[in-house]
């Protein structure tokens, strides 16, 4: 999505000028990157919404630093509880959830995270196989950060079982160096990935299949109260008011 449009443009007139790329052309025009969180995470989807937002330049207005995964958590929604088991014909499971809220009243994490701070944003989801690198890679290529969802198992150092493929989503930020993807996940530091070993990590999450979200920088101040405020209120009628029986405080021990 188009941010700082001004900047851009100078951006675009000097890779006229010098030929370069936009990333340095980028670098050279703004040779400071806006300073990101704390290396590393403890919670996917948090720690890659906190990544966006400081790559953003957008701030916590109480402490003007940038936003922790502990904020961003209970503004999304909080903890919730959820208890399944699940009886199959050769082995039976037993799962306890929680972050469990905003699936049941049908909403997404991250989605509602941004949509509370007031942060514009744009989640897209496609079967395609060509459009999904094409998106990824023009806001890519205009220097902004993207989060996707890729399944943990095709991420070969995770070291997960195959037979588990399909079935660990796993959300992670990802920028250019150079031509080439990197991906920020929960380690300090990122890591390398071909374009072809996202894309397959990016497909094979039926639910998410191909799922990207994109934002730029809010043009209003934040109300951090009342998205804290918001953020409070659904833990709680997720605890207490369950949509479903097998969540909440009246889940089953």
């Amino acid at each position: 999505m188009p941010k700082d449009k001004d900047f851009k443009r100078l951006v675009r007139g000097r890779m006229a000028k010098t030929g370069a790329s936009y990333t340095a052309a980028r670098s050279q025009l703004r040779p400071r990157e806006i300073p990101g969180p704390k290396p590393g995470g403890k919670n996917a989807e948090t720690a890659a919404a906190a990544r966006l937002l400081a790559h953003l330049g957008v701030r916590a207005p109480h402490t003007r630093e940038p936003f922790s995964e502990e904020m961003l958590f209970g503004v999304g929604g909080g903890i919730g509880l959820a208890y399944f088991v699940f009886e199959y014909k050769d082995f039976t499971s037993f799962y306890i959830g929680g972050q469990i809220n905003p699936f049941v009243q049908k909403a997404d994490f991250l989605e509602t995270i941004f949509k509370r701070l007031g942060v514009p944003y744009k989640a897209s989801q496609t079967t395609s196989e060509s459009a999904p690198e094409k998106q990824l890679r023009a806001v890519l290529e205009a220097g902004d950060l993207a989060l996707v969802v890729v399944d943990k198992v095709e991420i070969a150092f995770y070291g997960l079982p195959r037979e588990f493929s399909g079935m660990v989503p796993h959300t992670v930020a990802v920028r250019l160096e150079g031509t080439e993807p990197v991906v920020f996940d929960l380690a300090p530091d990122p890591f390398p990935i071909s374009w072809k070993d996202l894309a397959r990590a990016r497909g094979r999450i039926r639910s998410a299949k191909n799922r990207m979200l994109a934002a730029e920088a809010p043009r209003a101040p934040i109300d951090l109260a009342r998205a804290v405020t918001e953020g409070i209120r659904e833990t709680c009628r997720g605890m207490v008011q369950p949509p479903m029986p097998n969540c909440g405080i009246t889940a089953p021990a």
